[in-house]
């Protein structure tokens, strides 16, 4: 995914992604976010996080940012605000039944089937859908690649990110 960040990082917010082996948290605003937006605009709890793979700051001040998501985190507290939010937040664990482990693994199969057939017919940017069934990937990766590559409304992919439960997400 790559970003490009509206207005300058701060040298205290890219001093502390150093410090933080550039992970950061990826955060869906929630709506009437348009009154707090130069603040603490709402968010969802729910969010990935991501770690920069590589940043290149324009001539107009401006970051391109090109990012890796790497784990879905739930925010459990905010601890600063100034300059810049920081929160506590634990990895977000799918729950996969084992009971259920043999139709989890066919519905990722079919899904990952149903990508790479409608990603023929789709601009080469959603080339990541074109290999998906030989990648053996966990059930997760797949639905969020899918999710990510396909959904289009914010909203509908937060409330996907939201779900715990691999089949019904």
């Amino acid at each position: 995914c790559v970003l490009t960040q509206s207005k300058s990082l701060s040298e205290d917010a890219a001093s502390a992604l150093e410090r933080a082996n550039k992970v950061f948290a990826l955060a869906h605003l929630r709506d009437g976010y348009e009154q707090e937006y130069f603040g603490a605009p709402p968010v969802f709890r729910i969010m990935t996080a991501a770690r920069i793979l590589f940043a290149d700051k324009l001539d107009d001040g401006r970051w391109n940012i090109l990012i890796e998501g790497i784990a879905r985190i739930q925010v459990l507290e905010e601890v600063q605000r100034e300059p810049f939010r920081i929160a506590r937040a634990d990895i977000v664990v799918d729950e996969i039944d084992p009971a259920r482990r043999p139709e989890t693994e066919a519905l990722t199969y079919k899904l990952a089937e149903f990508a790479e057939q409608i990603s023929a017919s789709m601009p080469d940017e959603k080339r990541v859908l074109r290999n998906l069934v030989n990648t053996h990937q966990h059930p997760s990766i797949v639905c969020d690649v899918v999710a990510a590559q396909l959904v289009t409304d914010p909203y509908a992919r937060q409330s996907i990110l939201d779900e715990r439960d691999i089949i019904r997400r």
